[in-house]
């Protein structure tokens, strides 16, 4: 028991030397959010923040998680459910990246409507986008929900049967609300990149957020998974939030006269410099498994920055493995 003791503590010593998070540069597309769910457990237990069941449109449905992935039975007519995450940050966000490997086992096909998907969806509080396979899922398409019609992959773009990573991507960093975006990505997990979108949507022709989640949670701002009319296998679900790393201010007016009546030019970037925010950080995490449990704990803590609160997080947790 004491050399267990000993090698414990040396991996959280190693873990402490090797994760920090120290370079100011490297944090400038750093998400101020992430989140990752490696399906080893069902949503409502996911050990880095849980998954609430939307029970107002689950139904005649099953979930379970094997230990590695999470199998979603919902091939049935009138079979569905949807798991939704709270992320407050979203309502100041600039860009948001929602990711899945989803693949499709069991299908219902051949009905007049659209009652099959596996997808993934986000909402910012005004908009929602949501990707799921488009026709049957054996034609190999995938579309996004408009206001109009969805937006479409030719068939072939992918195939629903085999496992793929499943990428959404709502990016609003512009300026200008017109350039506003939504864009989707696939990979195969062996894959070291997702290349090019295969689908790119401008964010005014997104539905409302009412509208797409009707019996949503009060909040607005969700990360979901669902699937219905289908049994489908997941696997590391998870999602990055980003926010600006400064306000852009252009002053409406160049000069001013100061108290003295001498007309002074005006410089936006005095006002900028408060925006600025960078946060340096050290994280780490240790755990130690026995024949049949395990428990883990670790924490993370705001070392040094500009315009940043100095956080720690700690967390806690233990499994038993039947």
């Amino acid at each position: 028991m004491y050399c267990k003791k000993i090698s414990l503590f040396l991996v959280v010593l190693a873990i402490i030397g090797f994760t920090g998070e120290v370079s100011a540069q490297d944090l400038c597309n750093h998400p101020l959010i992430s989140y990752d769910y490696d399906c080893s457990t069902i949503p409502e237990e996911a050990p880095d923040g849980v998954f609430t069941v939307l029970a107002e449109e689950t139904h005649d449905s099953d979930w379970y998680s094997d230990g590695d992935k999470l199998h979603i039975d919902a091939c049935a007519e009138g079979g569905q459910a949807i798991f939704y995450r709270n992320e407050p940050t979203i309502a100041t966000s600039k860009k948001m990246e929602l990711f899945a490997t989803i693949h499709i086992t069991c299908e219902i096909t051949g009905q007049w409507v659209q009652i099959t998907y596996a997808g993934i969806g986000l909402s910012d509080g005004v908009k929602a986008a949501v990707m799921w396979p488009y026709g049957d899922a054996s034609d190999g398409s995938l579309a996004v929900e408009t206001t109009g019609d969805p937006y479409k992959t030719p068939n072939g773009t992918t195939n629903w049967s085999l496992p793929h990573v499943y990428k959404l991507v709502l990016d609003k960093s512009s300026e200008d609300p017109a350039e506003h975006f939504v864009e989707v990505f696939l990979k195969t997990p062996e894959a070291s990149d997702y290349g090019d979108p295969v689908l790119h949507v401008p964010y005014s022709e997104l539905p409302n957020h009412e509208d797409i989640v009707p019996n949503g949670p009060e909040t607005p701002y969700i990360m979901a998974i669902g699937a219905a009319g289908s049994d489908s296998i997941w696997d590391n679900v998870g999602y990055n939030i980003y926010v600006k790393r400064e306000d852009d201010i252009t002053l409406k007016q160049k000069k001013a006269k100061d108290f003295f009546g001498i007309t002074q030019r005006l410089d936006h970037t005095i006002l900028e410099q408060r925006t600025f925010v960078v946060a340096h950080k050290i994280k780490t995490e240790a755990f130690h498994q026995g024949d049949c449990w395990e428990i883990f704990g670790g924490w993370s803590h705001v070392v040094a920055g500009k315009n940043a609160t100095r956080d720690t997080d700690w967390h806690i947790g233990f499994a038993v493995f039947f």
